[in-house]
């Protein structure tokens, strides 16, 4: 006989798990874009954490990334950065 306690417990567990290999995803992208950073543009792991947690419209951003687009027309988009980047 399973007990209530022992499933709550089961899914805390689980619910800690999936925050640690997020947490450790979030550490593979910060360590990718690192190299990248200056004085002026430097994030410390638990800001750049929050950022992607909490994500909040910055006022440094043009565009909401929050759109309608069809996956084709992102697709689209992307292919025109490309193309505009000689790539």
């Amino acid at each position: 006989m399973i007990l209530q306690g022992d499933v709550q417990e089961g899914r805390l567990l689980v619910l800690k798990a999936f925050q640690k290999r997020e947490e450790e995803r979030l550490w593979d992208i910060y360590k990718s874009i690192y190299p990248n950073f200056n004085q002026e543009t430097f994030l410390s792991f638990e800001e750049f954490k929050k950022r992607q947690t909490n994500p909040k419209k910055d006022s440094n951003v043009k565009g909401d990334i929050n759109t309608n687009k069809t996956d084709e027309e992102i697709i689209s988009n992307a292919e025109d950065i490309l193309r505009l980047m000689g790539k």
